[in-house]
Order: C-alpha cells, then structure tokens, then sequence
C-alpha cells in the first residue's frame, strides 16, 4: 500500500511536490531520485517535518514516519472569534459532540455554508442575531443553494440554544426556499448498462464499481465504505446508509430470492474473482479508500467514456436497482430493506409504477427473455 500524498520532496534547492497520476488515482511518483538530480529530500507538507529520505514511499520505515506526522497536522488552524459573536459559535458548534454526530457527507455539506457565514457576518453578535437576518442572507441564494443555508443556520440556532449561546432561536421563525421542480437523477437503461460492460472488462477496477453500485443500489457514499466486514455469516451484504442510518441487506454469497437479478450478482462475482481487492471493496492505486465526491466523478467519467449519455449518475443506477427489483416482483419489504429507505413508501412508489406498467405492457423482463434469464454467455 502507498502512502498518500502529502509531502515535499527537495532536490537541492528547488522543491517539487508529488502530483497525481491520471483518473484522479492519486497515485504519487515514485520518490526516487533521478540520474543527475543529487540527492533527494522529503519533508511533511503541513508540519514541515523531515521524513526519510532513503527509503521508498511504501517502506514501512516512511509510512510510520508519515503516519505520525499526519496525525499531527489535524485539520488547518483558524482564527479564534471575540466570544460572544458568530464565529465563535461556529467554532464551538463545530467542536461539539453535535458535530461529530453528523455523517461526513452533512458534515462537509454544511462546513461550506457556516465557513461563509463566518466569513461574511463571523465578528456580529450572536444575541442580536434575528429572523429578518437570516431570511435574507438565504434569500441571496438560489432555491437549492438557500435550503443548504437555512439547514446551517438552523443547525448552528438550535444547537447554541441547547448549549446556553442565546435565549431564544432566531431560526425557527425562517421559511425553507421552495424546492425547484427538476426531473431528478435520471434512471439509466438496460442498453446503457451494456454499453459499460461492453467497453470495460471484468479486470477493470471501474468495472468492479459499476458492478458493485448496481447490484446493491447504494449509494455513493456508502459504496466507497463497502468492506468485506459488512458480509454476514448468513452471506448477505448488511451496511447503515450513511445519509439516513437506515440499514442495508443486499444477498451476496447466500442462496439469491426467487426476484434477484442472477446475471448482474455474476458479473459482480466475476469481477472480484478476478480483481481480489482487499478488505476495501473499493480503492485508489494507491489502497486508500475513495471520497463518495471522487467516487461519483470517477462513476460518471466510466459512463462517458463507454458512449453512455451525458448526466448517468451513481443514483440513475440506484433507481433502476429499485426499478429493476419492483418489475421482478419484489415486496415493499423486500425493496425497503434492499434498497435501505427508512420507510415504505418510496418502495411502496416503485412497486405501484411497476404495476401500472405491467398492466399495459407486461414486464421489461417479459418483453426481453434475455434479461432475466440468469445466462451469461460471456464475461467481458
């Protein structure tokens, strides 16, 4: 396993810095020195630690030696605010069990927003805060962008008022920007789907993430934290969605239900077959886990590059699991633990539309034998 990258590495008296290699791997060079380059120096770029210099990047000797050093860098210092203002509220906020509580995804989503409140109304006081305030910094912002602003600042009001910041919350008195009417994420088609594993092979890492995203219909953020410890002694795949701590149960090694898509769980199968990842079940080059940001870049880019069209997302293959599951006659129950939702309803959604399907046109499966026949003439 290599180390990430974050050192300097100094050749006499130019420093140059590890660069990623192609497909946003991160991946780093290799660290040696070139002929005519003299020897070659390493340095902990936010410490500015000396880290060995004689030994690879993969040594032990150097991940120890960068281990330590990252575990002393933490998170970039800031300023600290006047008490009593805004910004020290958010710093308190963000220094809470509160926030630690949050999943990374809301974590990183709602850091955004309270970096630029602090920047724009950080040193105001925070007792003096009202509702006209932050109904109209949300109002500078589209629909979208001002429900992720309000979500901030109510989490900041409602955690403060439990912490003894104010008196009273000058949030709750806020109204939630209208959501936009959009089409969602747009299913992907069965046509699509061949159209990746036409271009990609069972060897190929992108390969195994299609696969792996199809057959369980998770998301991007639990996805890049599927390991083998999620695979039950029963043989199923059990994980909490990261978003909703709602529980996944995919079937994985046990005996498949009678709805299961057999020819998608054998070309997953193929793939770790042939790739064997580690305790991971997806990784960089360099052995680390992907971010769920990386990793739905990383997806679409795989669909682009195979001539799928533009805007197929790790939730368009969420939605045609869901899809697919409802028209082979699964549950609601089944759907729900599946799919991990927290209720029956959005099972209950798809199961009713497969139905007004079926009664006019039958099922995709009943249209195309192929399909739900559980024959894989080739893996490729």
């Amino acid at each position: 396993m290599r180390t990430p990258i974050n050192w300097t590495t100094v050749t006499g008296k130019r420093p140059t810095h590890a660069t990623p290699s192609s497909e946003g791997s991160g991946e780093a060079a290799s660290g040696q020195p070139s002929a005519g380059r003299g020897r070659l120096y390493r340095y902990h770029r936010v410490t500015g630690a000396k880290l060995p210099s004689d030994a690879p990047e993969d040594a032990p000797t150097f991940i120890a030696a960068w281990t330590a050093e990252e575990a002393k860098a933490g998170e970039p210092k800031r300023p600290q605010g006047t008490p009593g203002t805004i910004s020290a509220a958010i710093e308190a906020l963000i220094a809470s069990e509160k926030w630690r509580s949050l999943s990374e995804s809301d974590r990183g989503l709602i850091r955004r927003e309270l970096d630029e409140i602090r920047e724009a109304y950080g040193d105001a006081p925070f007792g003096r805060l009202e509702a006209k305030h932050i109904t109209a910094d949300i109002g500078k912002h589209p629909a979208i962008r001002g429900r992720k602003r309000r979500k901030a600042w109510r989490l900041l009001c409602t955690w403060s008022i439990a912490a003894g910041l104010i008196q009273t919350d000058p949030s709750a008195a806020t109204a939630t920007p209208p959501s936009p009417k959009t089409e969602g994420h747009r299913p992907w088609t069965y046509d699509e789907v061949e159209k990746v594993r036409d271009r990609w092979s069972i060897e190929h890492p992108r390969r195994l993430a299609f696969e792996l995203v199809y057959w369980t219909g998770a998301g991007r953020a639990d996805v890049v934290r599927m390991n083998r410890g999620m695979i039950s002694a029963q043989g199923t795949l059990d994980y909490a969605r990261q978003k909703t701590g709602a529980g996944g149960c995919v079937p994985w090694s046990c005996a498949l239900p009678p709805f299961a898509d057999r020819e998608t769980h054998a070309h997953l199968m193929a793939c770790l077959e042939a790739q064997r990842p580690d305790f991971m079940l997806i990784e960089t080059r360099t052995g680390k886990p992907r971010s769920a940001k990386a990793f739905g870049q990383w997806l679409a880019e795989t669909a682009r590059l195979a001539g799928v069209a533009e805007g197929r997302t790790a939730h368009g293959l969420r939605k045609l699991r869901a899809m697919d599951l409802a028209e082979r006659g699964v549950s609601p129950l089944g759907l729900m633990s599946w799919c991990a939702w927290l209720s029956l309803t959005e099972a209950q959604h798809y199961i009713e539309s497969a139905n007004r399907r079926r009664s006019i046109m039958g099922t995709e499966h009943d249209r195309n034998p192929a399909k739900s026949s559980g024959k894989i003439a080739k893996f490729r």
